[in-house]
């Protein structure tokens, strides 16, 4: 809640009129509906953040937050995914005419799936 509210709404209740203390509930009532949409969305994010820690491994140490930690091991991950694409990029780059690396004076490649059928 705004501050400006908070202290209008602590302050005694016989300086309003009628009008002014209708007028200062319902915008209570508006900020209070506002903070729980908040709140209800995001409890639906940190419970997708949640699903995301326990997928990747529930990764960390007692008292490390975890979204630091799931960082960590993405980029963990994503570590491994790199230097498996690098080998795979590797092992197609053979010249099917000659079977040297690519590039050669050949230049007609290998693909992984073709080598195994051979």
């Amino acid at each position: 809640m705004s501050d400006d509210l908070l202290r209008r709404l602590r302050v005694v209740d016989s300086i309003y009129t009628p009008f002014w203390a209708q007028k200062l509930m319902d915008e209570a009532a508006d900020e209070l509906e506002r903070l729980a949409r908040w709140k209800a969305e995001a409890i639906s994010v940190l419970a997708a953040w949640d699903e995301v820690w326990w997928v990747a491994g529930r990764p960390g140490a007692l008292g490390e937050t975890r979204s630091a930690s799931t960082l960590v091991e993405v980029m963990r991950l994503s570590g491994i995914v790199e230097a498996v694409d690098k080998r795979h990029h590797r092992a197609a780059d053979i010249c099917r005419g000659c079977g040297a690396h690519w590039p050669c004076g050949h230049h007609i490649l290998i693909h992984p799936k073709d080598e195994v059928a051979r």
